[in-house]
This record gives C-alpha cells, sequence and structure tokens, in this order.
C-alpha cells in the first residue's frame, strides 16, 4: 500500500488553489455563487503590466478577495495588500508617490502607464477627468511586494454602489484612503485560516480512522494545498511565523495519523489472515482426525470379521 504522505506530496505539484467552501448560495450580485461571497462581472487591466481582460471576474469572500481574469491565473488579494481603493481617474489611476515602496518602483515622477502603446479605449475612458461609480481603482503590493495598480470597470452601473461596499467593507478603507500596506495579517484572519485548516484536518483524521483511505487521498491534497498556498500568501506580511508553523502543524499531524492507521489497517489485514490460516489449518486437523478415527473403526470391525 502506497504510502499517503508520499501519494499527497506527489499530488500537490498539480493541485489548483484551494476553494473555500461558504455554505448556501446567495443570488443578486453577478452570478450567483456561496453565501457570504459577492461576484461581479466586468473588464479589469493591471496597469503596471499592461495586462487587459475584457471578461473579468470580481470575487469577494470572508477572508479574499479573487480577480478571475478569463483566459489567465486567478490572483489572489488579501485586504492588508490593498494600499487604496477610489474611483477610476486619471489621479488614481497613477502610482502614489508618498508610499515609499510605490516611490521605489516608480520614481519621482510616478508611471505614466497610459503612454504604452495598444492601451484599450475602455481602459483609456477611465483616465478623465470626472469619476464613474462604476470604474474602479485599487492599490495593492502583490505577493513578490511589488505595487500593483487594479484598474475594474463594471458591465452593470446599477451594481457600483454595491461594488463600493464590498470594496471598503473588505480592505476596511474608505473611498480615497491610504495605508501602509502588509504590516500585519490581524487577529480575526489568522484565526480563520487556522480553524480552516483544523476543519479539514478533522475531516481527514475522520476518513482515516474507518479505514477509507481512497476516499480520505482527495481530502489529504486539499489540505497539503491549503497549508501549502496559504504559507505562501501570508508570507507578504510581517508576525506570520507562529501561523505558518501552526499550519504545518496541522498538517503533519493529520498525516502521520493516516499513516499510523494505514499501518494499523496492513498489521489488522495481516492478523485476520494468519488467524484464517491457523483456523484452515485446525479444520484441516479435526477433518483428518475424524477420517483416522472412522478408518480406525472400519479396520476393527473387519478385524472381528
Amino acid at each position: 500500500m502506497l504510502n499517503l504522505q508520499k501519494t499527497i506530496t506527489q499530488a500537490t505539484a498539480t493541485i489548483a488553489s484551494l476553494s473555500i467552501g461558504l455554505g448556501s448560495t446567495f443570488i443578486g450580485l453577478g452570478n450567483p455563487v456561496k453565501a457570504s461571497s459577492y461576484m461581479y462581472q466586468g473588464k479589469c487591466g493591471f496597469l503596471m503590466s499592461s495586462n487587459f481582460t475584457e471578461k473579468c471576474n470580481a470575487l469577494f469572500s470572508k477572508t479574499m478577495f479573487t480577480l478571475m481574469p478569463k483566459g489567465s491565473r486567478q490572483i489572489r488579494i488579501w485586504p492588508q495588500q490593498i494600499s487604496y481603493v477610489a474611483l477610476a481617474t486619471r489621479k488614481t489611476l497613477k502610482m502614489d508617490e508618498d508610499l515609499v515602496l510605490w516611490k521605489k518602483l516608480a520614481g519621482k515622477t510616478g508611471i505614466l502607464w497610459w503612454k504604452r502603446d495598444r492601451i484599450p479605449q475602455w481602459v483609456l475612458d477611465a483616465t478623465a477627468k470626472e469619476s464613474e461609480d462604476h470604474q474602479f481603482s485599487i492599490g495593492y503590493v502583490d505577493r513578490n511586494k511589488k505595487p500593483q495598480i487594479l484598474l475594474f470597470v463594471l458591465n452593470d452601473r446599477e451594481q457600483a454602489s454595491g461594488m463600493i461596499n464590498m470594496l471598503e467593507s473588505y480592505s476596511g478603507l474608505s473611498l480615497g484612503q491610504n495605508r501602509l500596506p502588509g504590516s500585519s495579517l490581524g487577529p480575526t484572519l489568522t484565526r480563520k485560516l487556522a480553524k480552516e485548516a483544523t476543519r479539514k484536518a478533522r475531516r481527514l483524521a475522520g476518513l482515516c480512522s474507518q479505514y477509507m483511505f481512497e476516499d480520505a487521498e482527495p481530502i489529504a491534497s486539499e489540505l497539503d494545498s491549503y497549508v501549502e498556498n496559504t504559507i505562501e500568501e501570508i508570507s507578504i506580511f510581517s508576525g506570520t511565523e507562529d501561523l505558518s508553523n501552526n499550519l504545518l502543524n496541522t498538517l503533519n499531524q493529520a498525516m502521520n495519523y493516516c499513516d499510523t492507521e494505514m499501518d494499523n489497517e496492513i498489521i489488522d489485514a495481516h492478523r485476520a489472515r494468519e488467524k484464517a490460516r491457523i483456523e484452515q489449518q485446525l479444520l484441516r486437523a479435526k477433518e483428518s482426525e475424524e477420517q483416522r478415527i472412522k478408518a480406525r473403526a472400519a479396520f476393527d470391525m473387519l478385524a472381528e470379521i
């Protein structure tokens, strides 16, 4: 039987980022999504790299803001990575030289990305002097600690107020407010991440305790992927060492428990086979003794004739 830890390690490289389940469905903002999560459809532009996508979803969940450009990888942004949220104008779509990270990358003049070639018209329209409430500018620092500017343009203007509320609630910033990103993770989010890992580990342990190892393998892969991705994503923040160690300990304890249960299953199976073998030997010995007794009785009868 394959060692579960080895199997999970091999599977991790091909597993996509974990999606956290959040309960029953909610309908009303964009596509139906799970409770406590809200999805908006629109266009998104990553201005520092000049990547523009006309089909892009923005998903807000309890712990994560996820951008899903069609045909490209998803981008997950923690609240503490966000430096500002604003309605899009030429001013808000330019780097803020007051923040050290931005100044280091942009220099004193900032980056005038709209002077580059092949900029879509819908992106240029967002640089108008007057802001429109369905066009959003979001400044954030990516996991490589490089400043980024996101332009998101809603397809449905009637959803603008809802997205404003979600941006402010998720980031903890009011429109136009700035902060230095990436300082700390925060105790509430830390508890949620640890709790989610514990939930997955308990589910895995429950399956292993019942010797349901085939059912346990995808759960183990999910837990392994969740811990690996989370540790990588929180590395941008300060003071996350304890949480990272906690997540690793949760993963290792669950994996070790399953490995032990797999060993126990092998031992139990061996004992069962040995017991069956002994019982079969006893049965054969009993049958042989019965045949011997019958043969002896027949011989005695012949001897009396």
